[in-house]
């Protein structure tokens, strides 16, 4: 979204990135097997405390499109009160009008699309909802003729691509010249040796909430102590990098099914143009979206496995965690690596655990109607016999997952204490950007694929009009 833009206002690009240039497999049933896979980092996390010390898988893509090759493709606007806190965090420049106008035209260029097929359960869910008094429906999708879309191939459809030069790559670090950033080291694919990469006007990291605050820390910006005890040279103190990780945690209510509504773990037909995560939508209180339910027509923790049971799971997540965590770069005895330690902070604040603990309840509901009780059968998880509070809980410790969200670590804001300003520019330095949900000042109430793509050109052009 950053190159597109900045190359139709003419100027010229180097895009970097590390992975393989095309996707692996663009059919949506498929996208859990690309967890793991090439186009994923492989990212892990640090023992969540509140997770039973759980360590849980991070999946974030790898290579051009960034995450939008390995989602669930799922385009779900951001909300007013998204809109508003980009607002408040970078005043004038991010006004409500003008982040909608930016969503209109974000959207006209990825022209996201209705589901070309709904499972018979799913079907059942949203009467069940209905009859809840809860407003859920399909998720749209970033496909194409029903097929995954990445954020690269959107770029690729532009007349001006002409002016991108694209190259495969790991980047190390940015290069400095005193406090003004004029280029990158890189490692190109296949090679071992660094190379030196020059930049004529800006770098503009758009590396993610995991790698961007990495490559500010590696390249001198960050906690001071933090530099010191890893021995790299500072170039700029800035104690909020890493920090303000936030992410949001899924509880799974998970009910077996009666076997002839069962997804199969290898799809065929119709089947294959299902993303599993197939519809949703959010509960309110007063103007805030609180909880929101994602629904499957799988047991969520064991599908795609050959062995998983024949399963429908409604996924309960908190739409604004309180939580917080980090992103820590550590020693590597590997040349040219370093270590990341990943820390979600789940359910630090207490507030987190009490709205899950309602969400199920939510869940339940939902599970109780008619139309959905012709489908399911028991409640596997948390399961029908944990009522109390404390035997629900233990069913989230030992059960939720990360939803893959992660924004917040080179967090936008008008104070000395933001990471980066109105303009995405990093504090204290010239000639280095940001623009990735790593800048999110909150974390969107939804998923937030659609807000970062907007966030992405709307940051973009204000480079434009920046630089001139």
């Amino acid at each position: 979204m950053v190159a597109r833009t900045l190359a139709e206002a003419g100027y010229r690009i180097l895009l970097i990135e590390a992975g393989p240039d095309v996707p692996t497999d663009r059919t949506p049933a498929n996208y859990l097997h690309l967890f793991g896979s090439s186009d994923d980092w492989g990212f892990g996390t640090v023992p969540q405390v509140n997770l039973a010390n759980r360590q849980l898988r991070y999946p974030r893509g790898r290579g051009p499109g960034g995450s939008t090759r390995i989602n669930a493709m799922i385009w779900y606007p951001p909300g007013a009160e998204d809109l508003r806190n980009l607002s408040a965090a970078g005043g004038a420049a991010w006004s409500h009008v003008s982040l909608t106008r930016t969503l209109d035209d974000v959207s006209s260029w990825v022209q996201p699309e209705s589901p070309r097929y709904l499972t018979d359960a799913t079907t059942r869910f949203l009467a069940a909802a209905i009859s809840a008094g809860v407003a859920m429906s399909p998720f749209a999708r970033m496909t194409r003729d029903g097929f995954r879309r990445t954020a690269a191939d959107i770029l690729d459809e532009s007349s001006a691509v002409r002016s991108i030069t694209k190259w495969t790559a790991e980047v190390k670090k940015i290069r400095f010249d005193r406090s003004h950033a004029i280029g990158v080291d890189v490692v190109p694919a296949g090679c071992s040796a660094v190379e030196n990469i020059e930049a004529n006007r800006a770098v503009i990291l758009c590396a993610g909430a995991i790698h961007s605050p990495s490559l500010l820390i590696r390249s001198g910006i960050g906690p001071k102590e933090s530099l010191l005890d890893l021995g790299i040279e500072l170039i700029q103190e800035h104690g909020e990098v890493g920090r303000n990780l936030s992410d949001h945690l899924v509880m799974p209510v998970i009910y077996s099914m009666d076997p002839k509504y069962q997804f199969s773990s290898k799809p065929t037909g119709d089947e294959l143009l299902s993303n599993i995560a197939e519809a949703g939508g959010t509960k309110q209180r007063g103007q805030a979206s609180l909880l929101q339910v994602h629904m499957t027509p799988t047991h969520y923790l064991t599908y795609p496995s050959d062995s998983a049971p024949a399963a429908l799971t409604i996924g309960i997540n908190l739409c604004q965690p309180h939580s917080r965590g980090s992103v820590r770069v550590t020693k590597s005895d590997r040349a040219h690596e370093w270590g990341l330690q990943i820390d979600p902070g789940f359910l630090m604040d207490t507030r987190d655990a009490d709205a899950m603990l309602e969400g199920i309840q939510w869940a339940r509901m939902i599970a109780g109607q008619a139309s959905l009780l012709s489908v399911i059968r028991d409640e596997l998880i948390p399961g029908a016999k944990r009522q109390s509070t404390d035997a629900i809980m233990r069913s989230i410790e030992r059960f939720a997952q990360t939803l893959y969200h992660p924004v917040g670590t080179c967090r936008m804001g008008l104070g000395k204490d933001a990471v980066v300003d109105e303009y995405l520019a990093v504090r204290g330095v010239s000639g280095l950007h940001v623009i990735d949900g790593s800048v999110l000042p909150t974390i969107p109430s939804v998923n937030p694929n659609a807000t970062i793509m907007m966030l992405a050109m709307h940051g973009a052009a204000s480079l434009c009009e920046r630089y001139g």
